[in-house]
């Protein structure tokens, strides 16, 4: 069972020696993995770094360094093979890892080369990437089966860790979604792991939030999962719904958020799978409808928790202690070979 914590309010200096200008280590979004078919590549500019994402012939992702190790050969231009990826002006042959590919007894000196990559795995309909010396843990997942609907990917004017930073202010639901929060109980699973156990009202007056009471779902019970600063898993238990959110920064107040939908699949036979889909159909825009309020909400937020007036939000206060036991890295380091 995951230990439960008590929302406490820890020295009001504390805030101030979390390490915000370094990145926390975490799996972070590249791309969709619709948007890098089997064969082909596609160059990204990530924390500063030129990399070429790709999807190799035996249908494996990988992240490397753009310029090849042997020369300086953009690798963006070179023919994805079955194991991994070929310079363009030498073939030297690198594997998803990084790793360079030789022909088994050549001899050659070199075969111990290898090109600077992250660790990289596909989850969601979703690429990572791991920014850190070592893999942390896990992607979180649903324990069950589920649907998966399209991943949508939204820009927000914030910086990569607010998203997560108001999943801890009960004012903030309140506000930006007209959710009247009951309770909400903190807990951890682990040491990259600090989650909310979240009752409300939908108090809202919108369309969707008068079709949820109408359907007896106006009262929510939701466990919102988060990992390391980026990633949120949140699970609606009335409706068996959960929402996959990751983000991915792209400059010091600009991020780009990618939204993975799910519903647990139903069991039985073909008439409880199609009323299955069809109330997914209803849960993604109430998902997504979500995402814009935040999105408009945040946008322009210039969160310093040294400037800020925390001591009535002991949520918030509680992430920021959290946050400061994270591994932070350099944005120039989270390519191992450097």
């Amino acid at each position: 069972m995951p230990a439960t914590i008590s929302i406490t309010r820890p020295h009001p200096d504390a805030a101030r020696q979390d390490d915000r200008d370094l990145l926390v280590q975490s799996w972070y979004p590249l791309a969709r993995s619709a948007d890098v078919r089997r064969g082909h590549s596609v160059s990204l500019d990530v924390m500063g770094h030129s990399v070429v994402l790709f999807r190799s012939l035996a249908n494996e992702p990988g992240v490397i360094k753009r310029n090849c190790c042997h020369m300086g050969g953009d690798l963006s231009r070179g023919d994805v093979t079955r194991n991994g990826i070929r310079c363009p002006i030498h073939g030297w042959e690198f594997a998803v890892n990084g790793k360079r590919l030789c022909d088994i007894g050549s001899g050659d000196e070199r075969s111990g080369a290898c090109q600077p990559s992250l660790p990289c795995t596909e989850r969601h309909g979703i690429i990572f990437a791991f920014f850190g010396s070592d893999v942390l843990f896990d992607l979180p997942e649903p324990e069950e089966s589920v649907f998966l609907a399209p991943v949508h990917v939204r820009d927000f004017d914030a910086r990569y860790d607010v998203p997560t930073i108001f999943g801890f202010d009960s004012e903030h639901f309140d506000t930006v979604h007209n959710r009247g929060i009951d309770s909400m109980e903190l807990y951890s699973k682990g040491a990259n792991h600090l989650g909310t156990r979240i009752r409300a009202t939908v108090d809202g007056t919108h369309l969707r939030d008068r079709i949820m009471r109408a359907i007896g779902l106006d009262t929510i019970d939701t466990d919102i999962d988060f990992w390391a600063a980026n990633l949120m898993l949140g699970h609606h238990k009335r409706s068996n719904t959960y929402a996959f959110l990751a983000s991915l920064p792209l400059g010091d107040h600009k991020l780009r958020m990618f939204v993975a939908v799910m519903q647990r699949r139903p069991s039985g036979g073909v008439l409880r799978q199609w009323l299955g889909r069809l109330q997914f159909l209803f849960v993604q825009p109430v998902v997504m409808g979500f995402v814009s309020q935040d999105e408009k909400a945040l946008k322009g937020v210039r969160f310093d928790p040294e400037r800020c007036w925390l001591s009535d939000n002991p949520g918030v206060q509680r992430w920021l202690a959290h946050f400061r036991t994270l591994p932070k890295i350099e944005a120039a380091k989270i390519f191992d070979a450097e």
